[in-house]
């Protein structure tokens, strides 16, 4: 893929990261030389969905939620021909939370909790869950947006509330959609998720970020096989329902206090945003 041309304005370079879905690769706009992100899906993923593929799915989760100055701008979606693959072009940001040196300190994670929430708001006003909440997913802006941090990778986000107010209702035995270090306990007990979920997931976010490792890391499964994934998620899931709030979160407040919120809240409920990160702006001066 390094040098080929996309929609005659596109030149694809070297890979960024690679997931479920395919490929993202640094590239740039041949004419403005502008610098941008190029997501491209399996071909085989393209052809199982042809009707409506995952990368068309974050594309409409992206449209759904802009204008939003948390979200990559994209620049242009649509088909390589060539290798008959969905391909999406994106601002280029920096890197993510995940690959800053940890642990971090606790102002510069009380400053991430707040322009996260404000982003989780914005989302949630819309209707949309996240469901992949994790340092991988929230990334640093570049030049003038230096400081500022994005949400991205919505893959597996999901429209819970259309615009006549009305949420889907709860479903269980759901399969476990998300990262299983970060996301609820509610995930790990099979509920669909909503708001709450991803405060949960935030929460844990931000306390990997802040000592540098949760307690259930330990927990991985080997290989691919069903069992022994399930097996991981259920022992991670324990991990968490076994530590209390005021036990996990011992030396962060703030975080406790979000932690009990967020498991309070019932399904569908939209959590107050307002007072959350006024209590987190509080703690930051």
């Amino acid at each position: 893929m390094h040098g080929k041309l996309l929609a005659r304005k596109y030149r694809i370079g070297k890979p960024l990261g690679k997931g479920g879905f395919g490929v993202t690769y640094r590239g740039m706009h041949v004419d403005t030389l502008q610098p941008v992100a190029i997501k491209v899906e399996h071909a085989a993923k393209t052809a199982k969905h042809s009707k409506y593929t995952p990368l068309e799915h974050e594309q409409n989760m992206y449209a759904l939620l802009h204008p939003c100055p948390g979200l990559p701008a994209i620049e242009w979606q649509g088909m390589d021909n060539d290798e008959k693959s969905r391909v999406l072009v994106m601002e280029l940001l920096g890197g993510s939370l995940h690959a800053l040196p940890l642990p971090l300190s606790r102002s510069v994670m009380l400053d991430c909790a707040c322009q996260v929430l404000t982003l989780l708001q914005h989302c949630h006003t819309r209707g949309i869950v996240h469901r992949d909440i994790k340092p991988d997913n929230i990334m640093r802006g570049r030049d003038q947006h230096k400081g500022k941090l994005f949400l991205v990778d919505f893959g597996l986000a999901k429209q819970v509330c259309k615009a006549d107010g009305k949420h889907v209702a709860l479903a269980r035995d759901k399969k476990l959609t998300g990262t299983a270090r970060y996301c609820s306990i509610f995930t790990h007990q099979g509920l669909s998720q909503s708001y709450r979920d991803d405060l949960e997931a935030l929460v844990y976010t931000l306390l990997y970020l802040v000592k540098g490792r949760l307690p259930w890391q330990g927990q991985s499964h080997h290989g691919d096989d069903k069992a022994s994934k399930a097996e991981a998620y259920r022992a991670i899931g324990q991990a968490k329902a076994a530590q209390p709030p005021a036990v996990l979160c011992q030396g962060e407040p703030e975080l406790q206090w979000l932690l009990e919120l967020a498991q309070s809240l019932t399904y569908g409920q939209l959590p107050p945003y307002a007072d959350i990160r006024a209590r987190f702006e509080h703690a930051r001066h």
